[in-house]
């Protein structure tokens, strides 16, 4: 859900650079609501680098999940139900192996989830890091303009 929120968001804040574009100024009361991790500068130059590094901690943590999974997929079981016999006590052997279990039935299916967010974590930081670069000068006179003259 917060990867949905934080693509809700970039759309929001390319927006409003648009809106630079054609009417010269800024209404930074659309960007103060973030529901993500992420504070809201009020402006959207900002903002936007802001969302870009959120969605490159995503695509760090969906590799992370995919690496788990990866590794879940290639235990071999005879293997594992030895080194967990041996070296774990008995009322932790039981839930490791419950969890053990219960993880490979379901980690085809989230080994799939995560690559699907992987790809749409690298398309939605690629798109909006090329919207970036296309609009330089447009957010660096937002910047500019956001920041007190002395």
């Amino acid at each position: 859900m917060a990867f949905a929120a934080g693509g809700i968001i970039a759309k929001n804040i390319a927006g409003e650079v648009n809106q630079v574009k054609k009417a010269e100024y800024i209404d930074s009361d659309k960007s103060s609501f973030m529901p993500l991790p992420i504070e809201s500068s009020g402006n959207s130059a900002i903002d936007l680098l802001n969302i870009l590094q959120y969605f490159h901690s995503l695509e760090i943590f969906f590799v992370l999940c995919l690496g788990f999974y990866f590794i879940i997929m290639k235990l071999d079981w005879d293997k594992t139900n030895i080194l967990i016999e041996k070296y774990i006590p008995l009322k932790a052997q039981k839930f490791l192996i419950w969890y053990i279990k219960s993880l490979k039935l379901s980690v085809n299916f989230l080994f799939i989830s995560f690559w699907v967010l992987l790809f749409l974590a690298l398309l939605i930081s690629s798109y909006y890091f090329d919207f970036l670069v296309d609009n330089m000068d447009t957010i660096c006179k937002i910047y500019k303009d956001s920041v007190p003259k002395k």
